[in-house]
Formats: structure tokens, sequence, C-alpha cells
């Protein structure tokens, strides 16, 4: 899986932006871009773990298909995209056995969280920031929580990935 680090930096420079401001917009701007830099990471990271697996365990044809399977989904809630993608490389059967062995908690953590973490990218990438529309955009999390959230999604994503590897 893609390190942490860079992702991590970008989100506290934004967040040192975000607590100097005075201005009434900028702080949304910050938090709208941690956001980002959050979802794409998260969408790097599950792509990046799958592609190492398939790489790693698959033979060239198979390898190539999946890949193309990878590069076609987009987006990183749990349903359409992790379990969609994890489905595709190691079978049903697979990815119960995996998810069984992440427990029933993680796996609810993993999954509340990838999806809470989507929409809000969905309601926050289809506005923009309008004075008039503050009330909308209250929902986006201050860069702390953001840095948090990125904590948590990839000791989660880590402990998937070991998973995923004693799946072979």
């Amino acid at each position: 899986m893609i390190d942490i680090t860079g992702v991590k930096n970008n989100i506290s420079v934004l967040l040192e932006h975000y607590r100097s401001t005075r201005d009434v917009i900028e702080p949304f701007l910050f938090s709208k871009t941690a956001l980002l830099e959050l979802c794409g990471w998260i969408e790097l990271a599950i792509d990046d773990l799958f592609e190492g697996y398939a790489k790693k365990y698959l033979n060239i044809d198979e390898c190539k298909k999946c890949l193309d399977i990878i590069r076609k989904i987009h987006g990183f809630s749990y349903d359409n995209h992790l379990k969609r993608i994890g489905i595709d490389l190691v079978g049903r059967i697979g990815f119960t056995k995996l998810e069984s062995s992440l427990g029933e908690e993680n796996t609810q953590r993993l999954k509340n969280l990838l999806n809470s973490i989507y929409f809000q990218r969905i309601e926050t990438a289809h506005a923009y920031i309008d004075i008039r529309q503050m009330d909308r955009l209250k929902k986006i999390n201050a860069p702390d929580m953001t840095l948090n959230q990125l904590d948590e999604i990839y000791e989660l994503l880590k402990n998937f990935e070991n998973k995923l590897e004693s799946t072979h």
C-alpha cells in the first residue's frame, strides 16, 4: 500500500492554514481540499494493495485482466468498490473468509468509514464554496478531523492488506 507520509504532510499544511486564517471562506476551502487529498489517497491506496496482490500471485494474463478491472472501477465505497475488486481478485468465498478474519467490528468500521468519506466527497465535490451555501458546507470536516480519519483508515487498510495476503 502506498505510503501515508505525503498525504499526511499535505493535510497538515492545510490544517496550519485553516487554523491561521481570519477569512470566512478559506476554512471551507482548506477543509474541502483536505477531504479531496484524503479521498485521492484512499482510492490510490486501495488500487495499490490489490495491484500488488495481483502482481504477486497471478500469472501475467490473469494479472493483466485484474489490473484492467481495477483501473475501470473508480471510487472507494466499500460494497461498490473495495468489495467488488476483492471478489474479482480472490472470489466470493475468499473475500468472505477475508472479512471473517478481519472480524465483524473491523469490517464494519472499515465499511462505515469508507462509505462516510465517500458520500461526504460526493456531496462536497458537487458544491462550490459560496457564502450563501454555508449551511450545506458545514458538513465538511476540519482538516484535523480529516487527519484522524486518515490515521484510522490507514490502520484498517493495513490490517485488510495483511489479511488479504493470508488468503493466498
